[in-house]
């Protein structure tokens, strides 16, 4: 039997007589929606906990709809249908606004995506956390004195919609809803301070009443976030679920279409698990595989092994990672160092930490062994295969296996 797991942008086998006895886990994948205009149509003037979108039109003159994760193609083709929604209700609308979460996106090539919203008059900006002069403070969140500096555009607007995925995340749950301002259209000082809650405060993979996500939903609410779009894809790309309406009761309802598409149940603790990073873009830096590898440690026992693939291209990822894992040896060290000089990247560090302390990790990338086995304190190996007999010689050759395939769209369920 062969197993072919995704690679950057393609695959590496794993062949060996005992893959009938491995137990293999993927997200589950729906059939999709037939008609996805009709169905965001029926969304908008039927929403959740609140009135139709035509209705909250007709009571605003300005609107701004701010677009997180522009390069999925669900997203935006939803946005292009907004879009012309928006501008065939436009009757006391004098101003509307896109404001593209995102700073790696060239601005023409999101016009072009989104069928030129400009020439329909409307203001199509990217977002740049870093640029103070497009920011406002708008107070502060009540719980950990988080600073809101947020988008002029978003908060000059009379309607504030997001407009995004919901999709697993490993320190609130999952993505959307009050995502659409923190860390959609916040600045850096704002998006540190989150960042670094989830690096002090306890952790619980997967929960969405983490202390972080109780801070972005407090900044969505003193921002005014009035209405969400936000969608479910399997890991497939095929649209699940549709969630429409007031941020808060929207989004739980998407939030629970997105468990029930990602979440997995082990049916025991594994001695080994080979962990399949998802490929491109979900495996381009070792940084960008911690989910996965996460996933890995909750389906092994202690002292297991994780075998991940991950192509990793980019080397390790975030400077702060970086930092974190090889001035530190635990994940207490991280959180203390944290405190004292806190840089982007920390937050996964801790989660590292956790798992290197409790399990052995091989890892099968393009990073160098040096690297691997110096700064990440892992075993490195070059195909699956190699790394799935390591793993064998060091929990023996009876070993309880599990393979978990596209390991980024899931949610363990212990």
């Amino acid at each position: 039997m062969r197993l072919n797991l995704r690679y950057g942008e393609g695959y590496l086998p794993l062949e060996n007589g005992t893959l009938s006895q491995m137990d293999r886990y993927e997200p589950r994948s729906v059939v999709g929606f037939q008609d996805i205009s009709k169905s965001i149509f029926r969304a908008i003037e039927s929403p959740v906990g609140c009135a139709s979108l035509s209705s909250l039109l007709s009571k605003c003159s300005s609107v701004c709809l701010v677009i997180e994760d522009i390069q999925n193609v669900l997203i935006q083709k939803v946005t292009r249908l907004l879009i012309r929604i928006i501008n065939n209700m436009r009757t006391n609308l004098k101003k509307m606004s896109v404001l593209i979460s995102s700073t790696s996106s060239n601005l023409a090539d999101i016009e072009a995506s989104l069928d030129n919203p400009s020439e329909l008059g409307m203001n199509v900006e990217i977002h740049d956390y870093r640029k103070t002069k497009q920011l406002i403070l708008a107070g502060s969140t009540p719980t950990h004195s988080t600073p809101l500096l947020l988008s002029k555009t978003f908060l000059s607007s009379d309607l504030r919609i997001g407009v995004g995925p919901i999709s697993p995340d490993l320190f609130i749950g999952a993505t959307g809803g009050r995502t659409a301002v923190v860390p959609g259209i916040a600045g850096e000082k704002t998006i540190r301070s989150n960042l670094k809650l989830q690096t002090t405060s306890p952790f619980s993979g997967y929960d969405s009443m983490s202390h972080a996500s109780k801070d972005m939903l407090e900044a969505a609410n003193i921002a005014g976030l009035d209405f969400i779009v936000n969608i479910v894809e399997d890991f497939q790309g095929n649209l699940a679920s549709i969630a429409v309406g007031e941020p808060e009761d929207a989004w739980d309802i998407g939030a629970k279409a997105c468990y029930n598409v990602a979440a997995i149940t082990p049916k025991k603790r594994y001695d080994i698990a080979v962990v399949c990073g998802g490929g491109t873009p979900y495996d381009q830096t070792f940084f960008d595989s911690i989910s996965s590898l996460y996933n890995g440690y909750q389906f092994t026992r202690h002292n297991g092994v994780i075998v991940l693939v991950a192509e990793c291209q980019d080397g390790v990822g975030s400077d702060g990672f970086i930092k974190a894992i090889t001035s530190t040896s635990s994940e207490t060290e991280v959180q203390l160092l944290a405190h004292n000089g806190f840089m982007s990247g920390m937050e996964r560090a801790r989660v590292y930490h956790r798992i290197i302390s409790q399990r052995n990790i091989i890892v099968c990338s393009r990073m160098s062994h040096a690297l691997v086995e110096e700064k990440l304190r892992a075993d490195s190996v070059r195909d699956p295969q190699e790394g799935f007999e390591l793993a064998r010689q060091i929990t023996g050759t009876k070993s309880d296996i599990a393979v978990l395939e596209n390991s980024h769209w899931i949610i363990p369920r212990i």
